[in-house]
């Protein structure tokens, strides 16, 4: 079979087209039929196929195609794959949104489009005063980079259509291969079914990674802070390095002109270390200069003029799908309402206003007017929420295999997070079966790690979990969250068990009641008990200390022993720790987990980009079915772990229990509060003695007096809860 490429009709084959679909205009009985055909056909949706699956012809080198040939070839091959099945579910769940979304449309009165118009104009004046166009942002595209380090490698593949990837999914394709229809993002046997020729490689991310590094390198002499957003492009700032030629001897050039040409030169640089092209945009922002980098690809760069009426000239006709972040489901969310150019986000705000959630409402105005914050590096890092990587390969259940490739995906992670002086507190493990729904299960750790060991044994039991069930696994991706700066996590390190024991000062044994110290074991055990029976000395008042171990007791009992935590939210929740895990997090860390499923997840968008579109139907912020709820964090040590790590008979007694007591301090303070918040609470809720002494009701509350106004407090929140 003969493989050519399918380029759009021609002129005149449009046209008989065109005049055979043109009906007069209709109205009165047949305006409800008009408006049910917009529900199912304005989000460019051809007759009876997915839209889910309509290929993206605004990217590079998909220009000019027969879009409706290759999307029909795409859902003949892919009908009754699992593939197909989960792409129908998914587009009838959109179709419905949609469907509620013009019913809601055509609900608002003139008067409430007018206020809500009002509204967006308010938050227009505030962006447009806040708007900066004194920077030079860059951002570096690569050129179909995995692609082009196989074609230099390999030079038999370079006038040839080739993809990387395997026949379950493909990363990238040559742009000799575009021309068919073959993307990333698709199934390698769908790329055959449209260029049997296709040839597909295997991923080799070390090679991928050596290439990425000369490239960085070439990129920090323009930008000592440049930012990395993957191994194939990143955004630099070279204001400064502009205002320092300028300095120079630049002739009779502007700082357009140096601007251009340190990119051009920056480009050429890159070819010379590496034998691979790259596109560049330059322009104010970094959300303008993504979209810029893709103008003249490959291997070419596009400058936008810092004018405020240059950039909105040049996104009036942008298609909405140019924007980084505006993807299928949000563009048909917005091809129903009529949007599909960048300029019209501004002129139907209101609409924008009154059906989409406020963090929606922000990226789209941005996105109209070109108003994204300057900043790209150092600005984005210090406000980004998540580092993550991930990979798709071909479906199974080998533990080894996927336990490799999860190893794989937190050294990538690990790298990630150090080079950008981060360190994550919740890692997210992201998988996806064979049969395409996605899942997500997030660790909270007691301190923020970017080291990949750590990251590792956060998610490894998750997987296990996972492999229990015995369904293939087709996708895997490791996300860190809850980031802070490398430096400030340091600052505030938890000290280990072999730090605590280590330390050359005499140890100080600290008292679990009244906080006071002792010299030994045996001092501090004989002091418990004195406390215990209400005999030991020096007054009733609490010396100052660490909280105790009551008061880890009264915390928890405050919130409510069983209760559910509901919190509202999308992919991922994020656990905070709980004071029990706190303890037993010294020295090795002990996650605790929470779950969340997601079936029909669609995700978050990046920092240039638009927020996430499933949170962006409807006025509310959220919806019951994105509610997630949380259990109480379990203590997994088992009831036994006391007495298992004791020592031998030479070991001190507790005073509590009469059982052997451990050596390391961290187990001795948790055995400790363990026995006596049994103990209290048991004498509390009969009366009974505690420590061996009969204590009368406090008149005024019910509750048993104590010399010790910690207890006491202890006694009140159990009380109240």
């Amino acid at each position: 079979m003969a493989c050519n490429s399918y380029l759009a009709p021609s002129p005149e084959q449009s046209l008989e087209a065109e005049a055979e679909e043109v009906t007069e205009p209709q109205d009165g009985e047949l305006r409800e039929a008009s408006r049910n055909e917009t529900t199912t056909e304005m989000h460019s949706k051809p007759r009876g196929q997915l839209a889910t699956m309509k290929l993206n012809d605004t990217k590079a080198g998909m220009e000019g195609l027969d879009t409706d040939k290759i999307n029909q070839i795409i859902e003949e091959a892919s009908r009754g794959s699992k593939f197909y099945n989960h792409k129908k579910q998914r587009q009838e769940k959109i179709d419905e949104r949609i469907r509620r979304m013009l019913e809601l449309k055509d609900s608002f009165t003139p008067e409430q489009i007018a206020r809500a118009e009002a509204q967006m104009d308010a938050l227009t004046a505030h962006l447009e005063q806040s708007r900066d166009l004194s920077r030079f942002i860059v951002h570096v595209d690569m050129d179909a980079f995995y692609a082009a380090v196989e074609m230099r490698d390999r030079p038999e593949l370079r006038d040839v259509p080739m993809a990387v990837g395997s026949n379950s999914m493909l990363s990238t394709s040559n742009y000799a291969a575009r021309k068919f229809g073959v993307r990333a993002a698709m199934p390698g046997f769908i790329g055959r079914k449209l260029c049997p020729q296709l040839v597909i490689v295997p991923c080799d991310f070390d090679k991928y990674r050596a290439a990425s590094q000369l490239v960085q390198q070439v990129m920090a002499r323009y930008d000592p802070d440049f930012s990395m957003v993957s191994l194939d492009e990143g955004y630099l700032d070279i204001t400064d390095r502009v205002a320092t030629e300028m300095d120079g001897d630049t002739g009779d050039q502007s700082e357009d002109e140096v601007a251009q040409r340190l990119v051009r030169e920056m480009r050429a640089e890159i070819c010379r270390l590496t034998r691979l092209t790259a596109s560049a945009g330059i322009a104010a922002n970094g959300m303008l200069a993504k979209i810029c980098s893709d103008q003249n690809k490959p291997d070419g760069q596009f400058f936008l003029p810092r004018e405020r009426r240059a950039v909105l000239d040049f996104l009036r006709e942008l298609p909405v799908r140019k924007v980084s972040g505006i993807g299928n489901v949000l563009s048909q969310q917005l091809a129903a309402l009529e949007v599909t150019r960048c300029g019209e986000l501004l002129e139907r705000r209101g609409l924008v206003r009154l059906l989409f959630s406020e963090c929606a409402q922000l990226s789209l105005l941005r996105a109209g007017l070109g108003a994204d914050p300057p900043g790209v590096g150092r600005d984005e890092d210090s406000h980004q929420k998540s580092v993550s990587t991930e990979t798709t390969f071909a479906a199974t259940a080998d533990p080894a295999q996927l336990s490799e490739l999860l190893g794989e995906l937190c050294q990538q992670l690990s790298e990630d997070l150090r080079r950008k002086g981060l360190r994550g507190r919740t890692v997210t493990l992201k998988l996806k079966t064979s049969s395409f729904v996605v899942r997500s299960r997030a660790t909270t750790l007691a301190e923020p790690t970017s080291a990949a060991a750590a990251l590792l044994s956060a998610t490894r039991p998750a997987l296990a979990r996972e492999l229990a069930a015995g369904e293939p696994l087709r996708l895997l991706g490791v996300r860190a969250s809850a980031l802070v700066a490398a430096e400030v996590a340091a600052g505030r390190r938890q000290a280990t068990l072999t730090e605590m024991t280590g330390r050359a000062a005499a140890p100080r044994h600290e008292c679990p009641v009244c906080g006071r110290t002792a010299g030994s074991l045996a001092e501090l055990s004989a002091h418990v008990e004195q406390c215990l029976d209400g005999e030991a000395g020096g007054g009733g008042e609490q010396s100052e200390g660490r909280p105790t171990g009551t008061d880890d007791c009264a915390a928890e009992s405050e919130s409510g022993n069983g209760g559910a935590i509901e919190t509202s939210g999308g992919d991922a929740a994020e656990c905070g720790p709980t004071k029990e895990e706190t303890v037993l997090s010294v020295g090795s860390p002990q996650p605790s987990s929470c779950d969340n499923v997601s079936e029909d997840p669609i995700s978050h968008a990046p920092a240039n980009g638009i927020s996430d579109p499933a949170a962006c139907v409807g006025p509310s912020s959220a919806s019951d079915g994105d509610r997630l709820q949380l259990g109480n964090v379990e203590d997994t040590t088992p009831a036994s772990a006391a007495e298992t790590a004791c020592g031998g008979p030479s070991a001190a007694s507790c005073p509590v229990c009469g059982r052997p007591m451990p050596e390391e301090l961290e187990l001795i303070n948790r055995h400790l509060d363990e026995c006596l918040n049994q103990k209290l609470l048991s004498r509390l809720t009969d009366g009974g003695p505690v420590g061996g002494q009969k204590r009368p009701p406090a008149p005024h509350s019910g509750l048993p007096r104590t010399k010790h106004k910690r207890i006491d407090s202890f006694f009140t929140a159990v009380k109240r809860s």
